[in-house]
């Protein structure tokens, strides 16, 4: 009789990888920066601020990123951080209300048909106080993992705990 072996995903703390297989596991964060004070005067949950930290416009750009340069034959994409705001990035502001982590996956194709499977962890993390040091702001910072394996639960499972590690550790 013929037992099928389970496929698991490549595990770099076990299995031995070449250059191309450790660039499968890029890891990539996209934060928020200081864009200026919006016009409308409205959080992301439609409440009105009155303070410069609720009017603040918020724009997504990539603050850190695993491997530091391109690979050669698959670069990174400049879109990303749309991507990982499914919402929109065109209004971003801070917002007075805490909203619980969340993950979503997208999928890119190039023009050969190659994919790359996304996995963002979305977490808000405390943005500033305001103006009358009592209201906090809290804004999204997102987590991304690009692979050419579809893994998509392993990604999410794999962020999930490299969140918790970075936010209950002292390194």
């Amino acid at each position: 009789s013929s037992r099928r072996m389970k496929a698991r995903a490549p595990d770099p703390s076990r299995d031995k990888m070449n250059s191309r297989t450790k660039g499968r596991f890029d890891v990539r964060r996209v934060h928020l920066a200081r864009t200026g004070h919006g016009a409308d005067g409205a959080d992301g949950d439609g409440a009105p601020q009155d303070d410069a930290v609720g009017n603040t416009l918020l724009e997504p750009r990539i603050t850190a990123r695993y491997p530091a340069a391109d690979h050669e034959d698959q670069p990174l994409n400049v879109r990303i951080p749309q991507f990982c705001h499914p919402e929109g990035t065109d209004l971003i502001r801070p917002t007075t209300a805490y909203r619980m982590p969340r993950v979503h996956h997208f999928v890119l194709t190039d023009s050969m048909g190659g994919k790359q499977f996304g996995t963002c962890l979305t977490v808000y993390e405390e943005f500033g106080r305001g103006d009358d040091g009592k209201t906090t702001y809290y804004a999204p910072r997102v987590l991304v993992l690009l692979s050419t394996w579809p893994y998509l639960t392993a990604f999410r499972t794999y962020l999930t705990q490299l969140y918790r590690l970075a936010t209950t550790t002292d390194c």
